[in-house]
């Protein structure tokens, strides 16, 4: 016996005989603006935003530890996925990892 129902054993529809599908490498880029206000200490914009913002990627990279952190204090709380809503924190995390930050610039409007 294989215990399979009736037939089912070489049914490709059955969805433990279907076949993964491929994985294929892509290049994700996106290009986020932001319209906010600095304090002018210097003649160094980039210095001023960086002095009270994060960038990003440096907001990415946060949420990436914040995440980590919530998950692993939840674990050994619960045996269930944190979920918000529709969001879950493990999908979050794992979409908040392996950015690059290619360029980064401040300028005035």
């Amino acid at each position: 016996m294989d215990n399979y129902p009736p037939g089912a054993a070489h049914d490709p529809r059955a969805p433990y005989n279907q076949q993964e599908p491929p994985e294929t490498d892509v290049l994700a880029q996106t290009r986020l603006v932001k319209l906010t206000t600095v304090s002018r200490y210097n003649d160094h914009i980039v210095d001023d935003y960086h002095a009270e913002h994060r960038t990003a990627f440096e907001t990415l990279r946060d949420c990436e530890i914040f995440l980590s952190r919530l998950i692993a204090n939840y674990h050994s709380c619960q045996q269930h996925r944190l979920v918000f809503g529709r969001i879950s924190a493990h999908d979050l995390l794992e979409d908040c990892k392996d950015w690059e930050e290619l360029e980064f610039d401040v300028t005035e409007p």
